[in-house]
């Protein structure tokens, strides 16, 4: 979390609150076409926070590792490529008709393996690391996908924020302070989906070229790419998405309150880039480097400030709310007619499930028929 906060117009400071030490690492996988990308990969400092007690965390739209720092390391690197990465794109491969094979092209942060590790046993996936200090001029997710990402997940914040404080009337503090990693899980996940093909491929214009040696740089540029110029003629339309975006966010700063009359203010461009210099893997000493080398690996932190208790929703109240959310879509122009049906489907599930809890035991299972 950053560790400047937004201040609620009335406050001078935010009260309470002390810098915050937690964090989490994502990695996203995509392939040059943007048609395939692997799930997030979210790596957090608890084997299994408490926010997912009742979770088969196998069932999470991500793939989970645990860290005792959260940072990305060499052992999670090498089993998410031999767990994921491989039998992901041999299905992708199945199901296209291509030949089964994959390169994976990496940066070569000291988080990552040698390319040894990271080769299949029969040699037709490998991986290839970029030269050094490229990443941020040629390295795909590098060119917007992840800044795209991290903004639209950030969006999702402060509407929950927004919401919270509408149908609670808790002040925004409190509401921060009852957020989970599972609400962190379930919004990055959203906004990974939420990547756009044209976005996705646009990212590799600057590292492929064509058969007349020239760059694949597109001459449409989106809204995740907004710091590029490829091409020229594409500044125009890119600012302008840009600023459109700004905006946005300058409306949920509002809606929330948030104002400069503290010297912890942020403007929402400040906030939005807080994490920008964030490498997403640990630089460490000499010192360090031997002190982690001893450390257990199966020591995880557990998670101090999370409520243990996970309040139990039954089959009445899921089917009212899946009542209540069928009723909204029904309302809105802009729901596609497999999205009702979904939905109805949920709600038609938590009926059966009711109805099963209702059902009486025969009295044949009270009765002894021992002698």
């Amino acid at each position: 979390m950053p560790s400047r906060s937004l201040v609620h117009c009335g406050e001078k400071q935010a009260k309470n609150f002390k810098k915050s030490k937690d964090r989490v690492t994502l990695l996203a996988c995509a392939n040059a076409t943007g048609n395939f990308k692997l799930p997030l990969t979210f790596i957090h400092k608890s084997t299994k926070p408490r926010c997912f007690k009742s979770i088969d965390m196998s069932k999470l739209p991500v793939h989970y590792f645990p860290q005792s720092k959260a940072w990305m390391n060499a052992n999670i690197f090498e089993k998410w490529f031999h767990s994921y990465f491989v039998p992901y794109v041999k299905d992708y491969c199945s199901q296209a008709g291509i030949e089964s094979k994959g390169l994976l092209l990496i940066d070569n942060a000291p988080s990552h393996p040698t390319l040894e590790k990271l080769k299949s046993s029969y040699g037709n996936f490998i991986t290839i690391f970029l030269p050094p200090n490229t990443t941020s001029l040629i390295q795909p997710m590098d060119q917007g996908i992840l800044e795209g990402l991290k903004r639209r997940y950030k969006k999702r914040l402060l509407q929950h924020l927004i919401i919270g404080n509408e149908s609670s009337s808790l002040p925004i503090p409190e509401i921060v302070k009852r957020l989970t990693i599972k609400d962190a899980v379930f919004w990055s996940a959203e906004a990974w989906d939420e990547a756009a093909v044209t976005s996705l491929s646009n990212g590799w214009n600057k590292l492929l070229i064509d058969n007349s040696g020239s760059s694949l740089a597109s001459t449409t540029l989106t809204l995740e790419d907004p710091s590029s110029s490829l091409v020229t003629a594409t500044a125009t339309p890119s600012n302008s998405a840009q600023a459109t975006e700004v905006e946005d966010f300058d409306t949920l700063f509002s809606e929330l309150g948030f104002n400069a009359a503290s010297q912890d203010w942020l403007h929402p461009d400040e906030w939005l880039a807080l994490d920008k210099s964030d490498s997403g893997y640990q630089l460490l000493s000499d010192e360090e480097i031997v002190a982690t080398a001893l450390e257990e690996d199966d020591q995880f932190e557990e998670d101090p400030y999370e409520d243990s208790t996970v309040a139990e929703v039954s089959p009445a109240q899921a089917y009212n709310a899946f009542e209540t959310a069928l009723t909204w879509l029904e309302a809105q122009g802009d729901v596609a007619p497999e999205h009702l049906l979904l939905v109805s489907k949920w709600r038609n599930c938590a009926a059966v499930k009711r109805t099963q809890s209702l059902k009486q035991t025969k009295l044949s299972s009270y009765c002894n028929t021992s002698t």
